[in-house]
């Protein structure tokens, strides 16, 4: 498999359990919610997390 294909479903599998395991009575705060998840600038997923470097 692909590094690129393997990081996207763990991305996927992420938001899943978090989304699943957080329940909001408040549909105003779940939606905040569900859009810091997906935030790419101030989300979760923000930036590489893992660096690489070669010999």
């Amino acid at each position: 498999m692909l590094p690129a294909h393997i990081a996207e479903n763990v991305r996927k599998q992420i938001l899943f359990y978090l989304q699943s395991t957080f329940t909001f009575r408040d549909r105003r705060v779940e939606r905040q919610f569900e859009l810091f998840l997906n935030d790419p600038e101030d989300g979760i997923f923000k930036g590489p997390w893992v660096t690489l470097r070669r010999p």
